[in-house]
C-alpha cells in the first residue's frame, strides 16, 4: 500500500497535517507555530505523552527483535523497545533475555476520556497498578511475534491468554516487570522447515 500526496507536493516538497483520532487538542489559534517531524511515525508518537518503562523477560531467542521495534496491543502501537540485554542467573545456571520497553498507555484511552496515566500522585499510581494487576489476572501477557516472515523481524505483542498460568507484575523491580508468554515462533519455524 502506497499513500502519497499530489504530484506537485512530491516534486516541490510539501507538508502534511493530520489530527489523530484520539487527540483532544483544541483548534490551533492563528499564527500558531507547528513542530514538524521528518516522518508520519515520529509525529504520531506524541512525544509529550507520558511514558512508562517496563521490563519483560523472555526465555526464547530474540533474534529479529531490535531497539525501536513496536509494542503492539491488538493492532495499536502503544510503545517501542528501548533496550535488549541478557540476564544471567548463576544460581539457576540460566540465561534469559531482558527487554526494556517504553509504553504510552494514554494511547489506549478512548476519545473524550481522561487518561489513566499516573501523574506523580501516589493514589493515581496505586490505581493504575491495580488496573494493570486486573489485566494480568485476566491473562494479559507480553509475547514475541513475527512481524515479517521474510525478514524475520519481531515485535512485542501485549494480548490476553486465558489459559496462562497465574502471574503478577513485579512492581518492586525498577523498572517494573511484566509477565510474558512464550511465543509459538519456534514451532512455526519448525513447521516451515518441514514444509520446505
Amino acid at each position: 500500500q502506497v499513500n502519497t500526496e499530489s504530484l506537485t507536493s512530491i516534486v516541490a516538497g510539501g507538508l502534511s497535517f493530520l489530527t489523530p483520532e484520539t487527540s483532544e487538542a483544541a483548534l490551533a489559534p492563528q499564527e500558531h507555530v507547528f513542530h514538524l517531524f521528518h516522518t508520519r511515525e515520529q509525529a504520531l508518537k506524541q512525544p509529550h505523552t507520558a511514558i512508562q518503562h517496563y521490563l519483560m523477560r523472555f526465555t526464547e531467542s530474540v533474534r529479529g527483535l531490535s531497539v525501536g521495534a513496536p509494542v503492539d496491543f491488538r493492532g495499536i502501537t502503544i510503545g517501542e523497545v528501548v533496550a535488549i540485554q541478557p540476564q544471567l542467573n548463576p544460581g539457576k545456571a540460566d540465561i534469559s533475555m531482558q527487554v526494556e520497553v517504553s509504553l504510552q498507555p494514554g494511547r489506549l484511552r478512548t476519545p473524550g476520556s481522561k487518561s489513566h496515566l499516573p501523574a506523580g500522585a501516589t493514589s493515581e499510581d496505586a490505581a493504575f497498578r491495580a488496573f494493570v494487576d486486573q489485566l494480568v489476572a485476566k491473562g494479559l501477557r507480553a509475547q514475541l511475534r513475527n512481524g515479517n516472515l521474510v525478514t524475520g523481524q519481531l515485535y512485542v505483542a501485549l494480548d490476553f491468554f486465558p489459559g496462562a498460568g497465574a502471574a503478577r507484575p513485579d512492581w518492586a523491580a525498577s523498572p517494573p516487570r511484566l509477565p510474558t508468554q512464550r511465543g509459538s515462533l519456534d514451532e512455526l519455524q519448525t513447521t516451515l522447515m518441514r514444509i520446505v
